[in-house]
């Protein structure tokens, strides 16, 4: 537990509830409901394998703080934009 606990706070970044849904994902949510939430680490899985079903075991198999910091560092790069 104690593991979870300090990688969530070191993650932050990921784990935050107030994060924007992608476009398409809105047609579907529901009031109150997150597309995070309903999948949880499927999303970043999904993510980092760029929407390739063929590639998400490779993702799965890649170790967890390096699959952290790559979706910690594309989300601060998309947060910063502009």
């Amino acid at each position: 537990m104690r593991y979870r606990e300090e990688t969530h706070r070191a993650y932050a970044l990921i784990f935050e509830e107030k994060k924007k849904e992608p476009e398409h994902y809105e047609n579907d949510k529901k009031e109150g409901d997150s597309i995070g939430s309903k999948y949880g680490w499927y999303c970043l899985i999904h993510r980092m394998a760029s929407g390739d079903l063929l590639r998400m075991e490779e993702v799965t198999m890649q170790p967890v703080n390096s699959a952290l910091n790559w979706l910690s560092y594309t989300k601060d790069v998309e947060l910063n934009k502009g």
